[in-house]
């Protein structure tokens, strides 16, 4: 969603696993009712059930519970005074889980992107658009201290135009997709296997 564009406001939470953190408000605030306006939204989370599992939880040992994440979002949304908008976005999702003397795993994703809305004056096309990156990782380490390790990667890219005719739209467009795989492990006798795949 988009933040505020109208006023400035936050939110904070906390308990006992979890605390999130919410801003949000205008980047510039309107001059009138014909200008553009634009906002902001920031959100985060994080959880600190590693260490607070020690105080709340009196079944679990002095080491607390092996699982924590943090989350961060960001997104820029600018309206302009004839209905065109653009929007940038980025996030960052980490969590990990250690399983002590078994397995230490951790995933992470993040990406950016753009998504645009383009109305040309004096003209009947209604022009979209939007690009995207994103990449998920997840990473194991286990007993024998050797990584493991695999990857997905993907872009898109799209245009879309919508063209009014009389009563009705016509619509179309093009989109390009990527994608990229990678992974890494090894077997019970230590041997490496590997392979990295890219397609579009």
């Amino acid at each position: 969603r988009d933040g505020n564009k109208n006023r400035f406001g936050g939110k904070v939470a906390a308990g006992t696993v979890v605390a999130k953190l919410i801003l949000q408000g205008p980047l510039k605030k309107a001059v009138g009712e014909n200008s553009g306006r634009s906002a902001f939204l920031l959100s985060g989370r994080t959880s600190y059930l590693d260490k607070s599992s020690k105080v709340f939880y009196s079944y679990v040992d002095s080491l607390g519970l092996p699982f924590a994440f943090t989350d961060l979002y960001a997104k820029l949304s600018f309206l302009g005074a004839k209905g065109s908008k653009i929007s940038f976005f980025g996030f960052r999702f980490s969590d990990r889980v250690n399983y002590r003397h078994v397995a230490d795993l951790e995933w992470n994703s993040g990406g950016f992107g753009s998504k645009f809305v383009l109305i040309p004056a004096g003209s009947s096309v209604l022009v979209e658009g939007h690009f995207a990156y994103s990449n998920y990782t997840i990473d194991m380490v286990e007993q024998d201290g050797l990584p493991r390790h695999s990857s997905i990667g993907r872009f898109n890219f799209g245009l879309d135009f919508s063209y009014d005719v009389y009563k009705d739209v016509f619509k179309y467009g093009v989109e390009i997709n990527g994608f990229n795989t990678e992974f890494e492990y090894y077997n019970s006798v230590g041997l490496k296997y590997s392979e990295d795949k890219a397609s579009t």
